[in-house]
């Protein structure tokens, strides 16, 4: 078996995100601010879903209520936990 030679700085990296073995096991936490931060899903504005000149492929979660008015907005942001992704 061939181990990765990163593989240390990969525990190191998961580690230090998750010390008590929970950011990974559980989705929801009493900690609402831990919970937005590892979340690759940001709340934002409906217009800042609207295409510019200069985007590509969007991901993000459109949320109404049952007359199918708009509530929230949700877009995948690629930037956050990156670090932590490639290393899991």
């Amino acid at each position: 078996m061939t181990i990765p030679l990163e593989l240390d700085g990969w525990i190191v990296i998961v580690g230090a995100v998750d010390p008590n073995s929970e950011y990974f096991r559980y989705p929801v936490t009493n900690n609402k601010n831990v919970d937005k931060a590892k979340s690759s899903f940001k709340e934002v504005a409906l217009d800042s879903l609207l295409p510019s000149a200069e985007s590509e492929k969007l991901h993000a979660m459109i949320v109404e209520d049952q007359d199918g008015d708009f509530v929230r907005a949700y877009k995948h942001d690629n930037s956050t936990n990156r670090e932590t992704e490639n290393a899991a």
